[in-house]
């Protein structure tokens, strides 16, 4: 079983609402959210430089900035959602593609939920794996 080291950031970008303003956001545009495992328990933050803010709240709905504040550098980033199915589309590379023409309609396909990793996990190819594709 070959094992492929794989270093990324998960960031879910996301416009903060007046109703919900991130404290102490010091940039212009849309918050950077994260999720992320500090001293083990799960939690979402806005990240601002090196740091992240935890909030209390959802991403994707109402959120407020709490006083709670974590070095980047002391957390694990997870994908930004916990998943319970994976859709993927096929073949939307021309990477992936090579010589042949693009689908009229996508295919689209399952994963399982394991097949998400989070900041440096291992991504496990199969020893039955010829062709392996990842995304970030």
């Amino acid at each position: 079983m070959r094992r492929l080291a794989v270093a990324f950031a998960t960031v879910v970008m996301a416009a903060t609402t007046p109703a919900a303003p991130l404290a102490a956001q010091q940039h212009e545009g849309p918050a950077l959210f994260v999720r992320f495992q500090h001293e083990g328990r799960v939690s979402y933050g806005a990240l601002q430089g090196d740091r992240i803010q935890e909030i209390d709240g959802d991403i994707f709905g109402q959120h407020r900035p709490t006083d709670r504040w974590v070095n980047l550098a002391d957390v694990k980033l997870l994908p930004p959602t916990p998943a319970k199915k994976v859709i993927a589309v096929g073949l939307n590379y021309q990477s992936h593609l090579g010589e042949r023409k693009p689908a009229e309609y996508p295919g689209l396909f399952a994963k399982y939920p394991t097949s998400l990793v989070g900041q440096g996990d291992d991504v496990v190819q199969p020893p039955d794996s010829r062709n392996l594709h990842y995304a970030g």
